[in-house]
């Protein structure tokens, strides 16, 4: 034991009564000689927590104990020794500093107990504890004992301090104060402070739940109440003990910087909480890495009268955390399109989209601190214990890939990701046309070679100047000159993409003009009209009939037609050569074709000969127009069907550019059918019936089926054929006109309808269910009506009492109609043995055989089944068909049983009798 008496307490009482000057004298001395003793360690920094208690030892001694921590390493400076401890009287003066030797220091271990955690080895904090015994006078208003010291740490991020100008500054200028109260006399004079039982974590994890021990120990047996609450500041680098002339209690307090405060003392997810009571420290570390100061006071009743609060705090750092075994892993090789979102049983997860090429996967290990890796690919394959898998997938679609590092250990991690593996069926590819003779006029066409393009669901242009487009084959138009970065992202319906990038040079082209057609008579010439400004060179082809083809405007005299063909080369400053070219005939004198043996007429028949003789003609075109919009036929005779009874046909015969048209008009005096195609169901009868409209009244007609002909001199017919068929009517007139109308029946094939009753025999009265063949294209209807429920639906139901047969009826969508019978046998069930199966013994020892007692039988409604022992106790009771009764928990022996069944169709069993367990 020590004992410190240097400064007695009783000394110092006495100077209190001198005069002032003394007392000021006395005081001043005190201070010098209290701060002398640490002078040399006034550069300690980092103080990271503390507290302060006492002991009382009997005859006004008091073993008085200071615990320190602060920041440890070679570059930091060690601990004061010893420290001084200021002693302040009720009126707030420093009557005396007790000077506390060092007699036990230690580096504190993490008290890290997540084994399958690691922590950052960096944060180290020392531990200092000061001891000495003093002797304190009995005073009637008590003492503040008090240290006070700088520095705490900068990098605190929930506070700050303030200084004298209300300005905040950094905790490292601000230091902390540790502080105790001795009670008054007149309360007691005996009292020991509580003192903490455990420090709490130098170290947690970011998002760590946190339950630590803050509870004390009070050797008095007072009642003491914990709560969180604000540490106070102390030292400043200029005065590194306090100035306790200015710094006395209740001392200042630290700043909270917002959100922080006593109510959210570190932030988290789980905001910091201790129990009043067991002093149980609760909550969750924040996501976040950092320094969090903690204050927590326990005060001390005795008899509901507060003797003392004594107030500690500490450092929490907050560290981001390394798994023991931490599982990872990424997928090598693979084109990852994207990360994506899809629902599954109602929940919204992530998903890595992997396109690929044959579902093969290369995986690839990341995981840290584990040897052994199993992997589980989510499509029934067997584990793999590979430490980097080549994976071959079944199919595409989504698979949950999981990874367990070091499996089996009690720090196993596992990780794992969602992929949804597709097929890469596109490459993106294009062709940007001729940028090098770029027209404005006509923009510049893009066309997209991607291969497998028929898989392309979206098209994504980018033309480098601003402009997108979503076509697949878009034509742009480029407003100025330049070098252009041109890009194509193709997505395929699987959501696979590919991309090409390529660069283009825009410079448009010198316009020209060139006539299409020159005429030109026989043996004559003419200059060919090429205008375009520029430096360019020409080459015309072919180069017969023409004074020189390498000029801009060369003179033409063919002796024949000639369409000559001219090259306009132009160097671009890019070096590349815009090659533009143009056509130009030159007409030399020919003879015009004509037509001959063209004239109107008269037929009977449908079937029109057109003919015609052309001389100087190469090309001959009918049309049923002048203008020649469509083209029916290029033959200088041709045969063709004509409905209308009046109507124009138009003859054009060309040669070159010269041509001549001609006209015909056809009248007809035959036969004109209206009757329309049909459709049927198999089974159905059909009358035909066909309007024939015709001069003459005498007609014959003739129904010309593909294996017949039925004549007769009725436009109608009535048929029931079971296939699909074309049938021609043919309708003679008395001159021997003929007309023929063919005739389409369709022949719909019935619907397929099966009928099922469940169950199809029944014990007495039952409702059974009815159910027919799924197609949501029918309608139906059960009969007869009267049995049955929801007649119309696919699904019914019926009670039936007495056998009965129950036919469903169905429409398609084509109006064809089918139906199917099921029928429902009624027998009766007698309510007795052995139609109700009662076990007489049973083997409860969880073999598989014959291990429950229960009561079986088919036509059982309810049941009230009493077990008891030979005492006759109840031992289980049940109504209910599906409870068997276990026995697992009684001895081998015989128990009495007492039976109540009630069948359906009201009919009742009763029976007594024994049970025997045997195991």
């Amino acid at each position: 034991m020590v004992s410190l008496k240097h400064f007695p307490i009783k000394s110092v009482i006495f100077a209190l009564d001198l005069k002032n000057s003394m007392k000021k004298f006395l005081y001043i001395f005190l201070l010098i000689f209290g701060f002398a003793f640490s002078w040399q360690n006034a550069n300690a920094t980092h103080i990271v927590g503390g507290e302060l208690n006492y002991k009382f030892l009997g005859n006004n001694q008091y073993r008085v104990t200071l615990k320190l921590y602060k920041d440890c390493g070679i570059s930091v400076v060690p601990f004061d020794n010893p420290a001084g401890i200021y002693v302040y009287n009720a009126n707030n003066q420093v009557i005396d500093t007790l000077q506390l030797p060092i007699i036990e220091r230690d580096t504190l271990d993490a008290n890290f107990q997540d084994t399958c955690l690691i922590v950052p080895p960096e944060i180290c904090v020392d531990f200092a504890r000061y001891e000495g015994v003093f002797t304190i006078p009995i005073s009637p208003s008590g003492y503040t004992l008090a240290y006070i010291r700088c520095c705490r740490n900068a990098t605190i991020v929930n506070a700050q301090g303030i200084d004298d100008f209300g300005n905040p500054i950094n905790p490292d200028l601000i230091g902390a104060t540790y502080t105790v109260k001795i009670p008054a006399s007149n309360i007691t004079n005996t009292n020991s402070s509580p003192e903490y039982k455990e420090l709490a974590p130098i170290i947690l994890c970011s998002g760590q739940n946190i339950r630590v021990d803050q509870s004390a120990i009070d050797l008095d047996g007072d009642q003491l109440v914990y709560s969180l609450c604000t540490p106070n500041v102390g030292g400043s680098l200029q005065q590194v003990f306090g100035n306790p002339l200015n710094e006395v209690p209740p001392f200042d307090l630290i700043n909270w910087i917002p959100p922080y405060g006593t109510d959210n003392v570190i932030g988290g997810e789980i905001p910091l909480n201790i129990d009043p009571t067991t002093g149980l420290l609760t909550g969750s570390a924040p996501n976040m890495i950092g320094q969090f100061v903690v204050g927590v006071c326990v005060q001390e009743f005795r008899n509901g009268v507060l003797l003392s609060e004594n107030k500690r705090d500490f450092q929490f750092n907050i560290a981001d955390c390394a798994k023991v075994y931490d599982g990872d892993y990424e997928i090598v090789d693979e084109p990852i399109t994207d990360t994506l979102q899809t629902i599954i049983n109602d929940t919204l997860f992530n998903y890595t989209l992997l396109c690929d090429v044959d579902l093969s996967v290369q995986f690839q290990n990341l995981t840290t601190g584990g040897t052994e890796i199993a992997w589980n690919f989510g499509d029934g394959s067997p584990i793999d214990f590979q430490t980097n898998p080549l994976h071959i997938f079944p199919d595409t679609g989504l698979y949950w890939v999981t990874l367990i590092a070091q499996p089996g250990d009690q720090c196993a991690d596992t990780f794992r990701q969602l992929i949804n593996l597709q097929y890469q069926e596109v490459a993106a590819n294009f062709d940007s046309g001729q940028p090098e003779c770029y027209d404005p006029a006509f923009g510049l066409q893009f066309t997209d070679l991607t291969i497998e393009s028929d898989q392309i669901q979206t098209w994504n242009w980018n033309f480098g100047d601003g402009q997108m487009s979503t076509a697949p084959n878009p034509i742009h138009f480029f407003e100025q000159d330049g070098l252009y970065n041109v890009s194509l992202n193709v997505v395929a319906f699987n959501g696979c993409k590919s991309k090409l990038d390529t660069t283009i040079t825009i410079e448009s082209i010198d316009e020209f003009t060139l006539s299409d057609t020159i005429a030109l008579c026989l043996s004559d010439s003419v200059q060919l009209d090429l205008e375009i400004e520029g430096e360019h060179t020409y080459l015309w082809s072919p180069s017969i009939g023409l004074d020189d083809a390498t000029l801009q405007n060369p003179t033409a005299f063919p002796i024949v037609n000639t369409t000559y063909t001219v090259q306009i080369f132009t160097v671009r400053a890019s070096g590349d050569t815009c090659i533009q070219s143009a056509e130009i005939t030159v007409l030399t004198d020919y003879p015009v074709p004509t037509v001959e043996n063209v004239s109107d007429s008269i037929q009977c028949d449908s079937l029109v000969v057109l003919s015609t003789n052309l001389t100087n003609s190469d090309q001959v075109t009918w049309s049923n127009n002048n203008n020649f919009t469509d083209n029916i036929s290029q033959s200088s005779e041709f045969t063709i069907l004509q409905e209308e009874r009046e109507k124009w046909y138009y003859i054009k015969a060309s040669h070159e550019y010269c041509f001549t048209t001609d006209s015909i008009f056809i009248q007809q005096e035959g036969i004109f059918i209206d009757i329309e195609d049909e459709t049927i169901c198999v089974g159905e009868e059909l009358m035909l019936n066909a309007e024939v409209t015709s001069n003459d009244n005498a007609l014959t007609y003739r129904w010309i089926f593909v294996e017949d002909t039925l004549i007769t001199s009725n436009p109608q017919l009535n048929i029931s054929p079971q296939t699909s068929t074309v049938i021609l009517l043919l309708v003679e007139n008395s001159s021997g006109c003929e007309k023929i109308k063919p005739i389409e029946i369709s022949v719909n094939e019935l619907p397929f309808v099966e009928a099922v009753a469940t169950p199809s025999t029944v014990i007495n009265t039952q409702t059974i269910e009815l159910t027919a063949t799924n197609n949501p294209n029918y309608q139906y209807n059960w009969f007869p009506e009267e049995l049955v429920n929801n007649s119309n639906n696919r699904n019914a139901s019926a009670r039936v009492e007495a056998t009965s047969t129950f036919i469903v009826q169905v429409v398609d969508e084509n109006g064809c109609l089918n139906t199917d019978t099921v029928t429902v046998t009624v027998i009766e069930e007698i309510c007795d043995e052995p139609n109700n199966f009662i076990p007489n013994a049973f083997s409860p020892n969880n073999d598989g055989l014959n291990d429950v007692f229960q009561i079986q039988g088919s036509v059982i409604e309810t049941l009230q089944l009493n077990i008891f022992d030979r005492w006759g106790n109840d031992v289980f009771s049940t109504n209910d068909l599906s409870i068997p009764w276990k026995g697992e928990e009684l001895a081998n022996d015989v128990y009495g049983y007492s039976l109540e069944i009630v069948c359906f169709g009201g009919q009742r069993f009763v029976k007594s009798g024994s049970i025997t367990i045997i195991r």
